[in-house]
């Protein structure tokens, strides 16, 4: 089976939360961050967002949002993610 970007795009909407989260923090992943996005935040993710881990043990993300990569460090968001992939029932 090939997983094309494209394809897991449809299926990244559960990501696309962290994501946004991340951003509106500025990719530092602070706990002072507001939970809730604003509305010029969300009209900002009316695009395809995907969230990809590239190497967990560093903390390294990137953010695929239409054709741009945004790269940044968060270790406490790679280990919420994987807590919660570990719950998924595959």
């Amino acid at each position: 089976m090939t997983i094309t970007r494209r394809s897991l795009i449809g299926g990244g909407a559960a990501l696309a939360g962290a994501a946004a989260a991340t951003i509106a923090s500025g990719g530092r992943g602070s706990a002072s961050a507001p939970i809730e996005l604003s509305a010029q935040e969300l009209e900002a993710l009316d695009i395809p967002v995907m969230l990809s881990v590239t190497n967990a043990s560093k903390g390294d993300l990137e953010i695929l949002i239409g054709e741009q990569a945004i790269t940044f460090t968060d270790k406490a968001l790679v280990a919420k993610l994987a807590r919660t992939s570990r719950k998924a029932v595959v």
